[in-house]
């Protein structure tokens, strides 16, 4: 309908208040591209930190889990062996 970008997206709750704010600078002062390219380095940069978390978080989970799962299988090949053992003894 000829509107800008950021009134076209203002209406909408999905789209941050800040990247609204960046395309309607972005807008006035004709750099939109350069703004895009702001706002992708920063979404970029976000996205790996929350990754780098959320890996260091789970890596300690997988490994304890991994542990709990040798532990069974050993504890699942022993165990005949000990009770074979005290019954012959």
């Amino acid at each position: 309908n000829g509107s800008t970008l950021e009134a076209a997206l203002s209406p909408f709750p999905f789209f941050p208040k800040q990247l609204i704010a960046l395309i309607k600078v972005g807008e006035e002062a004709s750099q939109l591209d350069a703004m895009f390219e702001k706002l992708s380095k920063q979404y970029n940069n976000d996205v790996e930190q929350q990754t780098e978390i959320l890996s260091s978080l789970i890596e300690p989970i997988l490994i304890v889990g991994l542990g709990i799962l040798v532990g069974i299988v050993l504890i699942a090949m022993y165990l005949p062996l000990f009770q074979l053992s005290t019954g012959i003894g």
